[in-house]
């Protein structure tokens, strides 16, 4: 078995990407409808108002900052595979 600290957590393929995302769309789904569901029962109508109004706001900044995540996860498992500044015009190479 890979310990812990040496296992990439992220995706290979682009399937296993979409099913990643998928999961974290799913857990954020329940989450949103759970906390409505508390806000509406405890607080009522015009406080579920309130929060959906943050929720939309909150579902926005996360849209907008999946992309930067996505791109920094790849980034990072190009880095540790060795993998970066090997492609384009110019390559890096390694210590000789």
């Amino acid at each position: 078995m890979i310990p812990l600290s040496r296992r990439v957590l992220t995706p290979r393929t682009p399937g296993g990407w979409a099913l990643f995302m998928g999961r974290i769309a799913a857990a954020v789904l329940l989450v949103l409808v759970t906390l409505g569901a508390c806000v509406w029962a405890f607080f009522g109508q015009d406080a579920f108002m309130a929060y959906l109004a943050v929720a939309v706001f909150a579902l926005i900044a996360a849209g907008c900052g999946t992309y930067a995540a996505v791109f920094f996860l790849a980034h990072r498992t190009k880095v540790r595979k060795g993998e970066y500044g090997m492609s384009g015009p110019v390559q890096f190479r390694r210590g000789r």
